[in-house]
């Protein structure tokens, strides 16, 4: 039988109410794992995405992201969440949020994000294909081992609702949920 790698849950985050959000996150994924446990499925972590991050998460621009990342990461792991994705930065965001990554990463370790370098409409944007280089070069001096790269996903044409990280977000309206299953 396939082990499930995580049970993700998807929703937007207003910061006035995502305490909430977080909190009734935590029990839809505690009753999943145990839904599961009952039937004979060990369920190795719980995990939750966000939209697209400018789109709301950060109010207050690149400069708060570091904040607002530190607060969702204790609001998450509070509920049981063990890692956190705050979706990606778009071809068409303020580019400011690309290296904002970084402050987000430093803050708050194990919280995931992601950058789109390339839409539908426009295909590959050369500028943040080279800023999400410069990004990577930087993570992979933020611990002795390199490994904070792992956060991070250069993504194109990734949509909403898969559940492995970094590349997974939630693309609006009511929350869900996805199995990200290890079938090998």
């Amino acid at each position: 039988m396939p082990k499930i790698r995580s049970v993700t849950y998807f929703a937007d985050l207003v910061p006035d109410t995502a305490p909430d959000t977080f909190t009734q996150a935590g029990r839809f994924l505690q009753a999943a794992t145990t839904a599961f446990e009952k039937v004979g499925q060990t369920v190795q972590t719980r995990r939750f995405a966000s939209q697209p991050f400018p789109a709301g998460v950060m109010p207050h621009g690149p400069a708060s992201a570091a904040e607002v990342a530190r607060e969702y990461s204790a609001l998450a792991n509070g509920q049981g969440i063990e890692y956190l994705s705050l979706g990606p930065v778009g071809v068409n965001d303020d580019p400011a949020y690309i290296p904002a990554i970084a402050d987000m990463f430093r803050a708050a370790p194990g919280v995931f994000a992601s950058v789109a370098i390339a839409d539908r409409t426009k295909g590959i944007s050369l500028r943040v294909v080279d800023q999400t280089a410069g990004l990577i070069d930087e993570l992979s001096r933020v611990t002795p081992d390199g490994m904070t790269n792992l956060y991070l996903a250069g993504i194109a044409n990734c949509g909403p609702g898969a559940p492995f990280f970094p590349s997974a977000y939630h693309g609006g309206g009511p929350p869900r949920f996805a199995l990200a299953i290890q079938a090998a």
